[in-house]
Formats: structure tokens, sequence, C-alpha cells
């Protein structure tokens, strides 16, 4: 059984880091509907942790050993894509979501940096 577990956290960060990239580029790429990324606050916020994510599998994950050295531009291309959509995205969106207090989607996107900082400590530390 503890095998199976060690074996199947393995390909967790590996898999956190393409769905995470992926998200944002589909979010930034969609221009509408209830996927499309709807402030400039959300890129932000979907940048961070796309960018943790990014960070934590690679130092998490043995790229040479584990998985080919090829599979790691996946996730970047991803996050390139994402990039690339939110600069075509910034200039028509809101700094916050129309009908949602600023005070509010300014504090989430805080503690969300602060969750995403404390990931990146615990990963590098």
């Amino acid at each position: 059984m503890e095998l199976v577990i060690g074996l199947s956290f393995v390909f967790v960060p590996p898999l956190v880091a393409i769905v995470l990239p992926a998200l944002f580029a589909l979010r930034t790429l969609v221009r509408r509907g209830p996927v499309a990324v709807k402030s400039r606050l959300a890129i932000i916020v979907m940048a961070l942790f796309a960018l943790v994510s990014l960070i934590a599998a690679h130092e998490l994950v043995a790229w040479d050993t584990m998985i080919p050295s090829l599979f790691w531009l996946l996730p970047i291309a991803l996050f390139a894509a994402g990039v690339g959509g939110a600069v075509e995205a910034w200039g028509r969106l809101p700094f916050t979501r129309e009908g949602r207090r600023p005070a509010v989607a300014i504090t989430g996107a805080a503690v969300g940096a602060a969750v995403a900082g404390a990931v990146v400590i615990l990963v590098l530390g």
C-alpha cells in the first residue's frame, strides 16, 4: 500500500504543473462564456498560481530520472500561452469583476498570494 501511495504522489506535482498553466491559458484565451477571465486581478492571481505550480513541480520532481526532460516543455508552453492571452485580454478588462466590491476582491487576492508565497517557502526551504 505504501509503495502505491509513494508512486502516485510522484505524479501529482507534474500533473498540477500541467493543469494550472492549462487553466490559465484557457481562461485568458477564451473571450466569452463562463470560462473567460473577468478581471485583471483574476489574471494576476491565476498567473501567480500557475507560476507557483511550475516552481513546486521543478523542485519536487526528479526531472532527469523520473520524467523525460522534454515533458517540462508542455507546462512552460502552456504558461507562455497564458501570458500571451493575458497580454491580449488586459486592455479590455476592468481591474476587478463588475458587481464585486474591490476591497473583497483585493483581500481575496492577497490571501491567495500569501498562500502561494507560503507554498514557495515550504518547497524551496
